[in-house]
Order: C-alpha cells, then structure tokens, then sequence
C-alpha cells in the first residue's frame, strides 16, 4: 500500500495494476483485500500458470471475479 501511495503522490494519473501473481492464488488476493490493499489498484492482475490445460482457467476467473465482486471490487470503467 505505501508503493500505491508513493506512486499516486509523485504521479496522480499513474495506472497501478497488480499484484501481478504467478497464478490466481485467492488467498492472497483475499488478504489484500483483508488489508483494502486493492482499493490503491486500478486493476488485478494475475498470470495463471498451470500444470493442466489452459482451458481450466476459466473457473478460477469466475471464482476471482466472485471474490472481488464479496469484496465490494466491482468492475469500474476507466478511460486510458
């Protein structure tokens, strides 16, 4: 949170994206929001990796979208 804030004082406009994990581990996402760490970011973002098929993400990202929706992150227009 204090890099979020760092970068929104030296630069207002800056686009944050994060936390940037190597796969859509919700429990950390779930802790960040815990801490309202996610309420500094514009945008989650996550890489998954996986050992099966790539085409098993897509439950992960609705359980991701859910987790964010519980935690009051919905899905706001950004114009950039």
């Amino acid at each position: 949170m204090a890099t979020a804030r760092a970068i929104r004082a030296s630069e207002p406009e800056a686009i944050i994206i994060a936390p940037a994990c190597s796969s859509i581990c919700l429990g950390f996402i779930r802790e960040l929001a815990r801490m309202h760490a996610l309420d500094e970011m514009d945008a989650v973002s996550v890489h998954p990796y996986r050992a099966s098929p790539p085409e098993t993400v897509s439950g992960d990202y609705w359980m991701l979208r859910r987790l964010l929706e519980a935690c009051g992150l919905h899905g706001r227009p950004k114009e950039w």
